[in-house]
């Protein structure tokens, strides 16, 4: 996984303590993350505690970073590393890709100022810029000391870099589409080359918004980036095309720009999107994968077709985790609504959330060509199920667990324990009396669902599988260690969270039992 702005389990040394069982040790690493640096963090705003993380080690071995030598090379690795995680672009017009990373060794007195001048290859573009600010926090397969201080350290500075730099093409990439198309007698340009020069802007600050989240830890920033995209998409008319959408401009419009990002930047904040699926002005079709039929009866061979799966179930995930918050807040405020009308929203969401993971669950009769898309649908079915599995946690881990405090600082909606309010929101007789389950059936139903979201980040994180069939991959694309994009990490804090108090729990009931 690429390393987020959470803080990594201090390290400990295996020493065995008289008294201790093995049961109480194996949860040394665990409680590791109750320390003061758990949780998420600013980067740009804990600047000294970063500092104070990254001291020491690590300097010996020398320092290489992941750079690349042209923007084609950039794309090839694009398809390789994000492209199953997050769809922004169309499949490639050759599933023959290979991953040529070129590497760059630091002196090691700039290890926190990278220069343009240390790079092979300077991208041309702000989408090319913010890959490869991604891409520079991919360790190279040959490192023999990845995670150290000075190898996260360095890779943090030159994703900076590029990021920096990509936010400031931005606006340089904008005014000229601005020009162009103020003059042009088409409103949309068509082609690959075309497209993909109309829609740089756009999409990377899709990409820049998850930096901003994954890798920086600055939401404010996520939202920023994630509300000025949609705004540039619009602008663009990337919302109205209709039926004659290309695929790059339906992907950028659904899988990235308007829905996803946005979506995800409000569950996050727990605020409303400033549009949502049901938009009317929205014509834009969903994306769609290339698919093999099975065979009916009669038939030779398959027959190919697309296919929108799993796009709105991907949406409709996050749609349920706004819904969740939503409800909640409805459950924490003292309004004039009745008890049985809450409790009846309560008893339709969880009810909607089970149809939907039943959906997810329902392996499609459909074979998906080989290519760079065919392990994006199976992920993006994945990440759904994750989402939607978080929804229901969400749903019903007050219920369970009270909402007691177990992590030091505040990430996603679980409090904190640094936190000083004296009541929280749902506390009291009221919500019990609106909730309409019982403290062992949301109990039940949070162990089940956190299980099941570490299946799916395990099969997430599963090496050696490659998207590509043909060709000659590099070394790198079947690492013995995964990288994933972590934009739905919250889903893992919700699950360690059950998982840690149901632990907790039970140790309480046999300690109370002797």
């Amino acid at each position: 996984m690429l390393v987020p702005a959470v803080a990594q389990p201090i390290p400990t040394q295996e020493v065995a303590v008289p008294g201790q069982s093995e049961e109480d040790f194996d949860l040394t690493n665990i409680v590791n993350l109750l320390g003061p640096f758990s949780g998420i963090r600013n980067l740009d705003l804990d600047g000294d505690v970063a500092r104070c993380e990254f001291q020491g080690g690590g300097f010996a071995l020398g320092v290489w970073l992941r750079a690349y030598g042209s923007d084609e090379d950039i794309f090839n690795a694009y398809y390789i590393h994000i492209h199953p995680f997050l769809s922004i672009l169309q499949p490639p017009l050759s599933d023959q890709i290979s991953d040529r990373p070129v590497p760059v060794k630091l002196p090691h007195t700039n290890l926190d100022n990278i220069e343009r001048s240390f790079l092979p290859h300077w991208p041309t573009s702000a989408l090319t810029l913010t890959l490869s600010a991604i891409l520079a926090l991919i360790p190279l397969p040959q490192d023999p000391d990845p995670f150290s201080d000075a190898r996260v350290r360095s890779r943090r500075s030159c994703a900076q870099l590029f990021a920096e730099a990509a936010f400031s093409e931005v606006d340089k990439e904008v005014d000229r589409i601005c020009q162009e198309l103020s003059h042009a007698t088409v409103p949309m340009r068509q082609g690959i080359d075309a497209s993909l020069s109309v829609l740089s802007p756009v999409l990377a600050l899709v990409m820049l918004s998850l930096y901003e989240y994954c890798q920086r830890g600055n939401m404010s920033r996520m939202r920023s980036r994630a509300n000025r995209a949609v705004t540039a998409a619009m602008d663009l008319g990337l919302h109205k095309l209709g039926p004659t959408a290309t695929e790059a401009q339906r992907r950028a419009w659904w899988s990235a720009v308007s829905m996803f990002v946005l979506y995800l930047s409000s569950v996050d904040q727990q605020v409303s999107p400033i549009i949502t699926l049901d938009d009317q002005r929205i014509t834009t079709p969903y994306p769609s994968f290339r698919v093999s039929s099975e065979v009916c009866e009669g038939m030779q061979k398959p027959i190919e077709v697309l296919t929108s799966q799993p796009w709105p179930l991907l949406l409709q995930a996050e749609q349920a985790i706004i819904s969740v918050s939503e409800v909640m807040n409805d459950c924490g405020t003292e309004s004039t609504m009745a008890a049985a009308s809450v409790s009846e929203r309560i008893l339709k969401l969880d009810s909607q959330i089970s149809t939907l993971l039943k959906d997810l669950n329902c392996s499609p009769q459909l074979e998906l060509r080989t290519g760079a898309d065919a392990r994006a649908m199976q992920d993006m079915r994945t990440i759904a199920r994750v989402l939607t599995y978080s929804a229901r946690l969400r749903l019903h881990r007050f219920r369970a667990f009270v909402d007691i405090p177990l992590f030091m600082n505040k990430y996603c909606d679980i409090a904190a324990i640094q936190r000083r309010d004296s009541a929280h929101p749902l506390s009291g007789p009221r919500f019990e009396s609106v909730f309409p389950f019982t403290e062992q059936q949301s109990s039940l139903i949070c162990l089940k669902s956190s299980l099941a979201i570490a299946r799916a980040y395990e099969d997430l994180a599963s090496p050696g599988r490659s998207p590509y069939t043909s060709g000659t991959p590099a070394l790198d694309t079947t690492p013995e260690t995964a990288y994933i994009l972590p934009f739905f990490m919250c889903g893992a804090m919700q699950g360690s969270y059950v998982l840690l108090m149901t632990y907790y729990r039970r140790r309480c009931l046999r300690a109370w039992g002797e």
